[in-house]
């Protein structure tokens, strides 16, 4: 989890990067909108499957 998280900052930075740098260009603006989004949707699958598992291991009182 923490190298994904890692690697889902470093993309939204970059993207955030294009989109400053996109100075007006449409398709430059789109390229980084997507780039931000896709990396957040990637975050928040890996926070809501590192929750599961947390909560299915605390349930069942087993160890990972």
């Amino acid at each position: 989890m923490v190298i994904v998280g890692s690697i889902a900052v470093i993309v939204i930075i970059w993207g955030g990067l294009m989109y400053i740098t996109a100075k007006g260009d449409g398709t430059k603006n789109k390229t980084a909108r997507t780039m931000i989004i896709y990396a957040l949707i990637g975050l928040a699958i890996t926070l809501f499957a590192g929750g599961a598992m947390w909560t299915i291991t605390n349930f069942l009182d087993v160890t990972p």
